[in-house]
């Protein structure tokens, strides 16, 4: 199998990787402390970016996810 070939798949399952992770609980379980509000009042939407939208109680805040397979690292971005 040719480098470039190789190259092409192993980005490929990276992306796949990637596309597979979804950090929306671990948001949601950020946001509801952050905002200081429950869960389940909670809206969470997954953006273009990649970053999440949190939005309840009142109040939004935004997120930054960073996985690697299924496990993610939940950071909040532009906030306390």
């Amino acid at each position: 199998m040719s480098s470039p070939r190789k190259a092409l798949i192993a980005v490929a399952l990276i992306l796949s990787a990637c596309a597979g992770a979804d950090a929306t609980p671990m948001v949601r379980a950020r946001a509801a402390h952050d905002l200081v509000c429950a869960e389940s009042t909670l809206r969470v939407d997954r953006e273009l970016d990649g970053n999440y939208a949190a939005i309840g109680c009142g109040k939004r805040a935004s997120y930054r996810a960073l996985c690697e397979g299924t496990r993610c690292t939940v950071t909040r971005v532009g906030g306390p």
